[in-house]
């Protein structure tokens, strides 16, 4: 069983914020279309040319991230499954960004 220590809310350096629902169609549910995902991606800066790596806090948003990447052609994002909580435990302190 996984049971989760109290960590601070942060974020990795060079991270982009963006929540799941985002990528849901607020009336469907379903995923977005892919020119609106292209839009989102475009609108956070986003560059599917670039390596990107998805991750958040427990692996939910992060497959999200993955799945609108995947939808747009790119096949090569990986979650990084041990998300915000791993890193915290992990990394330098200074490569920690703490929410205040």
């Amino acid at each position: 069983m996984y049971i989760q220590t109290h960590i601070e809310s942060g974020h990795m350096p060079g991270a982009i914020n963006l929540h799941y629902a985002a990528f849901l169609d607020p009336h469907t549910k379903t995923m977005r279309s892919n020119e609106q995902l292209q839009q989102l991606l475009c609108y956070k800066g986003i560059d599917l040319e670039k390596p990107i790596i998805s991750t958040c806090g427990q692996g939910i948003t992060a497959c999200f991230v993955s799945l609108a990447a995947h939808l747009l052609g790119k096949k090569d994002v990986p979650v990084y499954d041990g998300s915000w909580h791993d890193w915290y435990h992990r990394a330098k302190r200074e490569h920690i960004k703490i929410i205040e």
